[in-house]
């Protein structure tokens, strides 16, 4: 049973440190692209150039949430099969009770 907490542990230790990693990044684009539509607009750039723009990035962020959206969908998967093996206490205790003097009916 500690064994397992340990990795559960571990496990959110990592998705902790991805999703931190992944705020950090969004982040710096969002800056990133603040200052590129300013530097647009204080060009004079046309209107057109703005919605463009807005267009693209638009897709882009679709197409980041889709990509967050499979890799969460990925990690459920995970942990699901993850529970889903059995613990090796468990069928040794089959194999004990199987075996066992006690447990088996005197003929």
């Amino acid at each position: 049973e500690q064994k397992i907490r340990v990795l559960y542990q571990k496990r959110l230790k990592k998705e902790r440190k991805a999703r931190r990693r992944l705020q950090d990044q969004l982040e710096l684009e969002m800056k990133r692209r603040a200052q590129l539509e300013e530097a647009l607009k204080a060009s004079g750039a046309p209107a057109e150039a703005l919605r463009m723009l807005s267009e693209s990035l638009a897709q882009e962020l679709e197409m980041e949430r889709k990509s967050r959206q499979q890799q969460q969908q990925q990690q459920q998967q995970q942990q699901q099969a993850d529970r889903d093996v059995k613990s090796p206490l468990q069928e040794s205790r089959a194999g004990y009770y199987k075996n066992s003097v006690l447990f088996t009916s005197a003929t």
